[in-house]
């Protein structure tokens, strides 16, 4: 339920009472009415009722403070230290020490979708890091983990194809998870004496000797908690935190940030809509709602201690949306709008930024040993491929994690226009270096796809697949070569069918190219 009740303090009843004795009088001495002790009583009834009847935990006078309060802020900054090549983020108002860990899936991960429209990708569960709030003389402030991304990067033609071929998807296609995680000096203080170096001449360096190492042991644990679930983690440094920053700015929208609204944030498309998730919601809530496809989503969990054996999970969704009439059915897949807190939800997802205060939102208290469903999935699903033998599943592919090694594609000229089509969809910055694929890469070069001295993506031919510094590449042959490599896709065995096997998986796959991505092709290649 939205309504409940508080109690009202001393000095409000008091306030009542004297405004309720005030009207009586001033009403016995003006007016000669016969009604004016039942006039005085449905007042004073009114008063109470607006002091101490809640909608969403504020009562009126909470809403209209509220209300007034929603004006334009910029995020504020923490203070980037750096610590053996790690960042570390200090807020010197609350004394909070953080460092930013990333998540990502293995490099090529398969992601697999069922009849029931659910994952078979690794999720990574937010339990094993939540226990990590108590780490023996060490406690946490809080733990936040944020994913964010977007299944299409432009709302374009690419997007209208991809559309067309996978439909209304529950996941996002690509995007970044990391993991805050957040020390109370104050609260903290005897951890950090304890492993205080006292070699230095500098107070000062004393005490953040002490401070960096107590972040640095807590950090760490929660990475194991995080790598023993088959995740990759990577403490990010001075420069790698300030990108990952920009980065998501940039997705989020500086302007709307900055322009707080009660309805929504930004005066101008885009606009930055926030929810919470009911107490009717279920598991399948998030996913529910990726279907509306905005153009991004955000999705932060944030675990913090509520007591000596309980603690405090709170979740928001944030979504950035071209049209307000995107997010109109949110509340009907259970959730609520957070009025006048859409700018404050997006700048907790920021990693340098203070996270601002978020109130009258639904906290989910659990004992300390008791599973939840806070669950994320790192990451994004990647490209789509197509069907599994049976045709009752459907496989996607990640090919946005940096590895040292490449993922070969051995098969026809088609094998390869497949992943680059709807690889176009993701954003990245794509450099293709096969002669062969040379029209389209020109064709689609309002996707990205064209020559980049620092692309995210290289698509290179045999003998050609050392000669890039790209953080992934792909590397086509049509024929079969010696060795097998450890991240493969064969579509040289069997026609219209892909043989997947990267690391874990191996799965075969039946593609094809729908009439939409045949028309794109054609007109690429008409254009060269």
């Amino acid at each position: 339920m939205h309504f409940g009740l508080t109690t009202p303090t001393v000095g409000k009843a008091l306030t009542v009472v004297a405004a309720a004795t005030a009207l009586h009088f001033t009403l016995t001495a003006t007016t000669h009415w016969p009604y004016t002790s039942y006039i005085t009583a449905t007042a004073a009834l009114a008063w109470l009722a607006a002091l101490i009847i809640t909608y969403r935990d504020r009562t009126v006078g909470g809403w209209i403070t509220h209300r007034r309060s929603c004006t334009q802020r910029i995020p504020r900054l923490t203070q980037i230290l750096s610590h053996n090549n790690t960042a570390i983020l200090w807020d010197h108002t609350t004394g909070h020490a953080s460092i930013l860990i990333e998540v990502t899936p293995k490099p090529f991960s398969a992601n697999i979708l069922d009849e029931n429209d659910a994952w078979s990708s690794p999720t990574l569960d937010l339990d094993p890091i939540r226990h990590e709030l108590r780490q023996f003389d060490i406690q946490l402030h809080d733990l936040t983990c944020v994913t964010i991304g977007y299944t299409y990067a432009h709302q374009n033609d690419l997007a209208k194809v991809a559309f067309t071929t996978t439909g209304p998807i529950n996941a996002i296609a690509y995007g970044r998870t990391y993991l805050r995680v957040t020390l109370d000096t104050a609260t903290s203080a005897n951890s950090i004496a304890a492993r205080q170096i006292d070699t230095y001449s500098d107070p000062r360096a004393t005490l953040a000797s002490g401070m960096a190492r107590t972040l640095q042991i807590a950090s760490s644990r929660a990475h194991r908690a995080i790598a023993l679930q088959g995740f990759i983690a990577r403490k990010l440094s001075k420069s790698q935190a300030a990108q990952l920053h920009r980065h998501i700015t940039a997705l989020l929208g500086a302007d709307a940030i900055a322009e707080e609204g009660f309805a929504h944030a930004g005066k101008g498309a885009p606009h930055l809509v926030s929810f919470t998730p009911t107490a009717k919601a279920t598991d399948r809530t998030h996913g529910d709602w990726l279907r509306a496809t905005t153009e991004v989503c955000a999705s932060i969990t944030r675990m913090t201690p509520a007591g000596p054996s309980t603690d405090h999970v709170e979740r928001f969704y944030c979504n950035r949306v071209e049209r307000l009439d995107t997010v109109d059915l949110a509340e009907a897949s259970g959730l609520r709008r957070e009025y006048g807190q859409h700018a404050a939800i997006a700048t907790t997802a920021l990693p340098l930024a203070v996270p601002p205060p978020v109130t009258a939102v639904p906290k989910a208290i659990v004992p300390v040993d008791a599973v939840t469903t806070a669950r994320t999935t790192p990451g994004g699903v990647g490209i789509y491929l197509g069907y599994t033998l049976d045709g009752a599943k459907r496989v996607w592919l990640d090919t946005t994690v940096a590895c040292d090694e490449p993922l070969w594609i051995i098969g026809s000229r088609q094998a390869i226009e497949l992943l680059l089509v709807r690889s176009a969809t993701l954003g990245l910055r794509l450099d293709v270096r096969t002669p062969e694929l040379g029209h389209i890469a020109r064709g689609l070069r309002h996707a990205g796809i064209s020559t980049h001295e620092r692309p995210d993506i290289t698509i290179t031919s045999l003998g050609d697949e050392h000669h890039t510094t790209a953080p992934v590449r792909i590397v086509w042959t049509e024929y079969p070569i010696e060795q097998r490599p450890r991240y493969l896709i064969d579509a040289s065995s069997t026609p219209g069918i892909l043989h997947v096997r990267t690391g874990d998986n191996d799965v075969k796959v039946r593609w094809e190219f729908n009439s939409a991505e045949k028309a794109l092709l054609a007109q690429a290649f008409a254009r060269r």
